[in-house]
């Protein structure tokens, strides 16, 4: 029998599950695994390197959020994925984003991975991504970049569903 979540159980949850993928930290090893934002990134000035390693890190809690939202439309009611979308600003300031910053990410790389999402088409996270993050498509991104990155996605797309299809939900 399945543990039953309460919407707020299963926000904390939700939430949880984000703070777990989207720590500097990890997502920078990421990132320098993939030769995308390492300290030796195509030769950039450090100031470049700053920027560069911050718009990795807001594309791809961009992307973990709306794998967390996938996963959440396809296991628990509407109430849960609103109430989840709803803590959104609040996540992003906990991250240190400022409240413009914070409200933009809803209508900018959140949205670009959760229209994916719901259209059916995850497969297309990874060019979205380097589209996004480099401005290039994915057929001219290196390969091993574009594995490790596009591995990760889907390790993580996977995960997320997992983590809720072992729950059942309660709509209040």
């Amino acid at each position: 029998m399945k543990k039953l979540l309460s919407v707020a159980e299963a926000v904390r949850r939700a939430a949880y599950v984000f703070e777990m993928n989207v720590s500097e930290k990890e997502v920078l090893a990421l990132g320098a695994s993939a030769g995308l934002c390492g300290g030796d990134t195509c030769g950039l000035v450090l100031d470049d390197l700053q920027e560069k390693r911050a718009g990795f890190l807001y594309e791809w809690r961009g992307f973990a959020h709306a794998a967390v939202f996938n996963a959440l439309m396809e296991h628990s009611p509407g109430v849960t994925v609103l109430e989840y979308l709803r803590g959104t600003v609040d996540m992003m300031k906990s991250l240190g984003y400022s409240e413009a910053t914070a409200l933009g990410f809803v209508d900018t790389a959140f949205k670009a991975y959760s229209d994916a999402f719901i259209n059916r088409d995850a497969a297309q996270c990874p060019a979205i991504f380097f589209d996004r993050f480099l401005g290039i498509p994915l057929e001219k991104v290196d390969k091993h970049s574009a594995a490790v990155l596009s591995g990760t996605m889907a390790m993580l797309t996977a995960a997320c569903l997992d983590v809720f299809e072992k729950y059942d939900y309660l709509t209040e």
